[in-house]
């Protein structure tokens, strides 16, 4: 974690066994055992390159696939387009 990132954690705890380290450089590292829900996944990629998950090894690879897909969209053709005015859209 960028230590702007996850200051929040050392008050709040992940869990009973969370543990961290400051490493220097404004990064924390946080180790915590916690449920892997799709909320889990949802809560790191908000964090984007601001949070790098070691492990597990499933989770890891949830969140790297999950970043690389959404810079694909950056990458494709039409993604230039802009988006329609919040005025344009029909009624909810």
């Amino acid at each position: 974690w960028r230590y702007s990132s996850g200051d929040h954690l050392l008050q709040s705890k992940l869990s009973r066994d969370q543990e961290v380290d400051v490493i220097g450089n404004g990064e924390v590292r946080i180790r915590a055992t916690v449920v892997h829900t799709e909320r889990l996944e949802w809560w790191l990629m908000g964090f984007g390159d601001r949070v790098v998950v070691h492990g597990p090894r499933k989770l890891r690879k949830h969140i790297r696939e999950g970043h690389e897909e959404a810079a694909q969209r950056y990458l494709v053709k039409n993604s230039a387009r802009r988006p329609k005015s919040a005025d344009s859209l029909p009624p909810p």
